[in-house]
């Protein structure tokens, strides 16, 4: 069945991945991230590569190095995560970004606008820290 709507994987890891290091008390490997994510540790790193350049992560190389989260990253918001990964929102309406729609009105009642306003949102105030706080729900 095709979902919906759906998050990119970089966007899934780099969120999940920094939950797991913000309840974390000591520096994680990509191996611990990865089995933590069940994702492949080469992902794994290139999500991290992009996380350490924005300054949300710190990364030490050698036997004992891993990430942990950098200082102050915990008041980052999911939103800006977001926009490192997969660059600026664009508040479209249309999902097939079209401009002008060949309808005389929206068919699906502006549904999706709404809906991606209210996903926007939500990011925009959710905190890296609230993920590593939040202990309930499913995927």
């Amino acid at each position: 069945m095709t979902k919906v709507f759906n998050l990119t994987e970089a966007v899934f890891l780099g969120s999940h991945c920094c939950a797991l290091l913000g309840s974390s008390d000591r520096r994680m490997s990509a191996k611990e991230l990865a089995e933590g994510t069940s994702s492949s540790e080469h992902h794994i790193n290139k999500v991290m590569r992009r996380l350490h350049r924005a300054g949300i992560v710190d990364s030490t190389r050698g036997p004992s190095g891993g990430y942990e989260m950098a200082a102050g990253s915990a008041d980052k918001t999911l939103l800006e995560l977001y926009e490192i990964l997969e660059g600026p929102v664009r508040g479209e309406a249309c999902p097939f970004g079209r401009n002008k729609c060949p309808f005389d009105y929206c068919r699906l009642g502006n549904q999706i606008r709404r809906i991606s306003v209210e996903f926007t949102e939500f990011l925009r105030h959710t905190t890296l820290g609230n993920l590593s706080e939040n202990k309930g729900g499913d995927c």
